[in-house]
């Protein structure tokens, strides 16, 4: 009875753990290449064990790591969102399960997006865009006619004020001035939106996951093998939603005011 009531307690503890300290946990081990720590800070993702080194480090660098971790600082960049919809906390402070939280912050002079979700043994990392990352490289080259090519294609076009190419890559007809609604008269004259584009780390969302596009539209993931698709992109720090349609020979994306997002960059 007692190891009962001391298991029952230390999942309740780790239950409320906060966010920001499995966030914390989740890049030191990470950087430690502690293959066990990473596994506990996780939601279970295939392939997500590549993110974690398999050579052990010296007691002096886990030493520096635990330090530089300690040290970080976390600013929330995405508030809690359940379904699409700002989530609100129960009388205790808890979240439901599904919330998802993003922070922003930084280790060793490299910029850190993590994606929190509240799952039903407590806060956890969501690895998705960190593995889809680390899956494509430091030069991204989306194969021509998929969905990744089709929304980094037309982010990029988008961003450069290139209405001609924008339409290439969306679903025929669509409404350029829905397109670029609140677009800037004059696009930025540096690099970096269009590096953000292309090095965006984008995400097929499964059904059960429902995000909102720039329009307020909820939508909801769907079956690798369906015609529609959603995948949710990270431009920088910004959530981006795509609602993606299979032609007869490639991918298509659909319509919406993605500037409403981008200007928040």
């Amino acid at each position: 009875m007692l190891i009962a009531v001391v298991v029952a307690c230390a999942a309740v503890a780790h239950a409320s753990e906060a966010p920001d300290a499995v966030a914390r946990e989740f890049i030191k081990a990470v950087y430690s290449n502690d293959k066990a720590g990473f596994d506990k800070t996780i939601v279970p993702t295939p392939r997500a064990e590549i993110l974690v080194g398999k050579q052990p480090l010296s007691f002096s660098d886990l030493n520096a790591v635990a330090r530089e971790a300690a040290a970080m600082e976390f600013e929330v960049v995405q508030p809690f969102t359940l379904n699409g919809k700002r989530a609100a906390a129960d009388e205790k402070g808890e979240y439901p399960v599904g919330t998802r939280l993003r922070y922003m912050t930084g280790f060793r002079g490299t910029p850190l997006i993590v994606t929190m979700r509240r799952t039903a043994a407590g806060w956890k990392v969501d690895p998705r865009w960190w593995l889809a990352m680390a899956e494509q490289g430091p030069e991204p080259k989306p194969k021509p006619g998929t969905p990744d090519f089709a929304i980094k294609a037309f982010v990029t076009a988008a961003v450069t004020n290139n209405r001609d190419d924008a339409a290439r890559f969306l679903v025929p007809n669509s409404d350029m001035s829905v397109v670029f609604a609140e677009a800037p008269a004059e696009p930025d004259p540096s690099d970096q939106t269009v590096a953000l584009a292309i090095e965006m780390p984008l995400v097929e969302i499964p059904p059960g996951e429902l995000y909102a596009l720039p329009s307020g539209q909820i939508v909801e993931g769907s079956r690798p093998d369906a015609a529609e698709k959603l995948f949710v992109g990270l431009y920088g720090a910004i959530e981006l939603p795509f609602v993606v349609q299979r032609t007869a020979r490639e991918w298509r994306v659909v319509a919406e005011p993605y500037f409403k997002l981008l200007n928040r960059q």
